[in-house]
């Protein structure tokens, strides 16, 4: 009889230690890495870099020099600043993640960046 409750306060203890374990990471925002940073303002203003949304598809005029390209991703739902590619480590990374140069020769991320045009 006493088995049981010893081994089910083993596992206690070591549930509860576990927790501790996986309490003390960091608590950023996943999506902060894609959100331009605006001053105290917080208005999310996207500032052309590569993968912020954009809405000039006809002379990219809201994309820099470092993304030239307003692109449709008409699949994907999103329209972005971009870049040409001929290998994936051509493209920006987006969250530290390589993103695909797709069979167009254009980088094409799996998202557009959480900011406003």
């Amino acid at each position: 009889m006493r088995i049981f409750p010893l081994a089910f306060a083993g596992f206690a203890l070591a549930a509860s230690g576990s927790g501790l374990a996986c309490g003390g990471g960091s608590t950023t925002d996943p999506d902060a890495a894609r959100t331009p940073d605006t001053g105290s303002g917080g208005s999310n203003t996207c500032t052309g870099s590569a993968y912020d949304p954009c809405t000039d598809v006809t002379t990219s005029s809201d994309c820099p020099t470092a993304a030239p390209l307003c692109k449709l991703f008409m699949g994907s739902g999103f329209t972005v600043c971009t870049k040409t590619c001929t290998v994936m480590a051509d493209c920006p990374l987006l969250d530290g993640v390589m993103q695909e140069c797709n069979n167009k020769g254009i980088c094409k991320p799996s998202a557009a960046n959480a900011c406003t045009p």
